[in-house]
């Protein structure tokens, strides 16, 4: 047998060799996704101050720590509302934590500001779709929610300590926690990094119920 003869044959057995390690991968079942993390002091973050959908007496909590600015929390939002829509004993607390900055902040400002109309749900939509979080976009986002801009803003002077302390206490618990960005979700007393697929929190929901 030539060199090259010999080195053809090397070859093949190697070819052969991946062939058979690739099988065997596709044929081992596929890891379980890992578990989340149990924090069990996780109903000491529904704050009676912060803006929810969904029942009171809801089976399912979603606590939600987001950001206006943040692209994965916009991503996150449609999933969260089909949730919502699928289950309706599922509620989700919001716990606005801007970190983007300044307009993030502002525009997490009166959307807890805004549940002294009533149009939470639907400012929090319009924010969510908005383009920009500028003066001009948040005057936009109110009036597309049906939000009554002047009222907003009066509301926003009135109760601007207790808006600023809920954002303070939202910072310190997600800092306590370990959080480092946004989205950061508990689905009951599970942590949720990041946006997940949408079956993921489906499962999870499914998990918590038999918490029960």
């Amino acid at each position: 047998m030539t060199r090259r003869h010999a080195l053809l044959a090397l070859l093949a057995l190697l070819g052969l060799f991946a062939a058979i390690q690739l099988v065997s991968q596709w044929l081992q079942p596929a890891p379980a996704p890992p578990q989340p993390a149990f924090v069990a002091s996780a109903p000491a973050l529904i704050d009676p101050r912060a803006p929810t959908a969904g029942p009171a007496n809801a089976a399912v909590t979603i606590i939600l720590f987001s950001d206006y600015a943040c692209p994965a929390c916009r991503a996150l939002h449609p999933d969260l509302q089909a949730l919502l829509a699928r289950h309706p004993d599922v509620r989700i607390v919001y716990r606005d934590w801007p970190v983007f900055g300044a307009a993030s902040r502002q525009a997490a400002r009166l959307a807890i500001a805004s549940t002294r109309q009533n149009r939470h749900t639907a400012f929090d939509e319009a924010l969510m779709r908005s383009p920009g979080l500028t003066e001009p976009a948040l005057r936009a986002a109110a009036t597309q929610a049906g939000v009554d801009w002047p009222r907003l803003q009066t509301d926003l002077a009135t109760h601007a300590a207790e808006i600023d302390a809920l954002l303070a206490d939202t910072d310190l618990h997600a800092r306590a926690l370990g959080f480092v960005g946004t989205p950061m979700l508990l689905v009951g007393p599970y942590l949720v990094t990041g946006r997940v697929p949408a079956a993921r929190l489906e499962t999870l929901i499914g998990q918590v119920r038999k918490l029960k």
